[in-house]
C-alpha cells in the first residue's frame, strides 16, 4: 500500500470537508498528530482506524485507495459496458477514450 499517496488522499477530502486534523481527530478519537502521521505516510492505520476516519471523512474507501485497487477500473468499465450494451461499437470506443483522458487529470 502506498501510504503516501492514502495521506495525501485522505489530507485532500479532509480539506474538501473544511476539518482541521484537530476536528478529523476527535470525531474519530485519535491524537491531531496521529492524523498528521496517517496524511504524511508515516504511520499506516489499522483497518478499524481508517474504517472511523472514512466514516468521519463520508468518503469511500475507493475514492481514497484509489491509487493501490485495480478493481476500480474494471468495475468502471463494466458499469459502462452495461450501461451501452445496445449502442454501436464506435461510440463506446470514443466513451472510453473520453473516460481515459479524464483518469489522467
Amino acid at each position: 500500500m502506498d501510504l503516501k499517496a492514502l495521506g495525501q488522499n485522505l489530507r485532500k477530502c479532509r480539506k474538501e470537508q473544511k476539518l482541521s486534523q484537530e476536528k478529523l481527530a476527535e470525531a474519530v478519537g485519535l491524537s491531531a498528530n496521529y492524523i498528521g502521521l496517517i496524511e504524511r505516510g508515516e504511520k499506516q492505520p489499522a483497518l478499524d482506524t481508517l474504517v472511523n476516519i472514512l466514516n468521519a471523512l463520508d468518503a469511500s474507501a475507493d475514492a481514497i485507495l484509489a491509487g493501490d485497487l485495480k478493481y476500480i477500473r474494471t468495475r468502471k468499465k463494466s458499469a459502462i459496458e452495461r450501461e451501452f450494451k445496445n449502442s454501436v461499437h464506435e461510440n463506446v470506443a470514443k466513451i472510453y477514450a473520453v473516460i481515459h483522458e479524464i483518469e489522467k487529470i
